[in-house]
């Protein structure tokens, strides 16, 4: 079979995506590094050193089906069959689709991702009343993302929710299997208890 081999950096600015079938906005970026980037294709695997990203712009929306945007576009029509799954009774997984959905990567790895003033809208249609929220400014760097099961990323954000509500994220996550070993803690302050109500009954 043919095989491809890449090494060097890439830069990509004023990058614009659509998700088509929402016909809205999906990911902007203003600027996008990746640096000391190593790919295989047999066996596949992708290793990054450094990921730079200036003022990137992300919409997530997960549907009343119960399937998220960004896996979709990723996965096709697969991500349907594969998001639900069976939970053990009083799991925390099985509070919310999102936290049943499992990604199988071949081998990745990328040390470091540098965030510098990200705009992040998340909007769930599967919960009612429906939920919708935006953070700005988001900086900040996630360490020692894997495929890898033995490894943790660390997580480490801090923005702002409208103009006057800190928000932080921080913690360790498994990003190719969060369900599995994730500790990831979510401060805000100042924020209206009407932006979560949707979310406070549970």
């Amino acid at each position: 079979p043919a095989t491809l081999a890449f090494d060097g950096d890439v830069a990509v600015e004023n990058l614009k995506t659509t998700d088509n079938l929402l016909d809205e906005a999906f990911v902007d970026v203003g600027r996008l590094q990746l640096s000391a980037l190593s790919y295989r294709s047999a066996p596949e695997r992708l290793h990054i050193a450094h990921v730079s990203l200036v003022k990137p712009y992300a919409r997530l929306v997960l549907s009343r089906e119960q399937t998220l945007n960004a896996l979709t576009i990723v996965h096709g029509q697969r991500q349907i069959a594969d998001a639900p799954r069976p939970v053990a009774p009083g799991s925390r997984s099985g509070k919310h689709p999102l936290a049943q959905v499992a990604l199988r990567p071949r081998e990745v790895r990328v040390d470091t991702v540098a965030v510098d003033d990200m705009r992040l809208s998340f909007t769930d249609h599967f919960i009612k009343p429906n939920f919708s929220v935006e953070l700005h400014h988001l900086s900040g760097k996630l360490d020692a993302l894997s495929s890898d099961p033995d490894i943790q990323a660390r997580v480490s954000l801090a923005g702002r929710l409208g103009t006057s509500a800190p928000v932080s994220i921080a913690g360790t996550v498994r990003p190719f299997a969060y369900a599995a070993s994730s500790d990831v803690s979510l401060h805000w302050e100042n924020v209206p208890l009407a932006v979560f109500n949707p979310y406070s009954g549970r």
